[in-house]
């Protein structure tokens, strides 16, 4: 009795590896063999053997289960192959990968906005914007990152978020021509055309130059890395603390105004900062335009009109005055 049962349990053991192969892997697909890293390969046929005709019962939905590698439902194991095109998932499941003569369409397994949701590919560790992607590296480390600065760009805190577009090309669809399934398979292209930089050039590296968003809103642009700290108001135009060289690259009088008239920026620009020089207007800062509110003055992009105080608490008033310093002093 002890033999027939060691016999009964040896020949299932058998009959277990038959069908799985060794480490509980399924079975690949007639014609495919694992690879080294348990992916199933097509095998080659010798030129003189004709390759065997399907069976009937033998449909793509039953052999496909063995064709990826355990665990690659998975993001972390499935979209790496997919991203570096290691493996055309378009050879199989079709050019929309809505399903192709040997695999289903991924719209079966995956959920209905895939297709359109950047997230979903991309991940996001940060917030719900997918800033900062995931690294195909797998990093988490904020200093190793491909592009450390995602999230400062998307959240924005001195500045509303910007969105893709401002860096980056957006697709209508994962399989939009030029997106996933590329010949730059792995790189997310930089390209500032449809955004405020749309002079920039970006190095790599975490590397921009001439950049709207960095330079002093004047003219040129300006250059940054995603090394460098997060900037104050003097790293891309002349703030408070400015020397008076650094004012007069201003436009036209703010260097009067500022070191003569002594006023403070919230009082040209009370919508976007306030009087301890913190941004409170996020839509208003680094959008392309100058925006000026001024208390007690009427400003209409050229003239001034109405009173208001200079640093000597004198009231002056400005009558069609142009940008410029008051006639006479303050």
């Amino acid at each position: 009795m002890q033999v027939e049962r060691i016999s009964s349990v040896f020949v299932l053991g058998l009959l277990v590896l038959g069908s799985w192969g060794c480490g509980g892997q399924s079975a690949c697909r007639d014609g495919y063999i694992r690879d080294a890293q348990g992916y199933c390969q097509k095998e080659n046929a010798p030129p003189d053997e004709d390759p065997e005709e399907e069976e009937p019962g033998d449909s793509d939905s039953d052999s496909q289960v063995g064709y990826h590698p355990p665990g690659f439902e998975d993001p972390t194991v499935h979209s790496v192959p997919a991203k570096q095109n290691q493996e055309n998932c378009t050879d199989c499941h079709g050019e929309q990968l809505e399903g192709g003569t040997d695999a289903p369409s991924c719209d079966s397994c995956h959920p209905d906005d895939w297709r359109t949701n950047c997230v979903f590919c991309h991940g996001g560790e940060d917030n719900s914007s997918g800033a900062p992607p995931r690294d195909l590296s797998g990093v988490v480390e904020a200093a190793s990152l491909v592009f450390r600065a995602h999230t400062a760009h998307v959240e924005g805190t001195l500045h509303d978020g910007f969105g893709c577009e401002h860096c980056h090309v957006v697709p209508e669809s994962v399989t939009s021509l030029g997106h996933l399934f590329d010949s730059t398979p792995g790189e997310a292209e930089v390209v500032f055309g449809e955004g405020l930089a749309s002079l920039g050039n970006y190095e790599g590296a975490g590397s921009c130059t001439n950049v709207y968003c960095h330079s002093n809103a004047v003219g040129g642009g300006g250059d940054y890395d995603h090394t460098r700290a997060t900037p104050g108001c003097g790293d891309c135009h002349p703030g408070p603390e400015s020397t008076v060289s650094e004012l007069l690259q201003m436009t036209s009088q703010h260097a009067y105004h500022m070191d003569v008239a002594g006023l403070t920026c919230e009082r040209c620009h009370v919508d976007v900062v306030n009087g301890q020089n913190q941004i409170v207007g996020l839509d208003l800062h680094v959008n392309g335009t100058v925006d000026v509110t001024i208390f007690g003055l009427v400003y209409d992009g050229l003239t001034c009109n109405g009173t208001c105080h200079s640093g000597s608490g004198e009231a002056h008033v400005h009558t069609n005055y142009t940008w410029g310093p008051p006639p006479g002093g303050p």
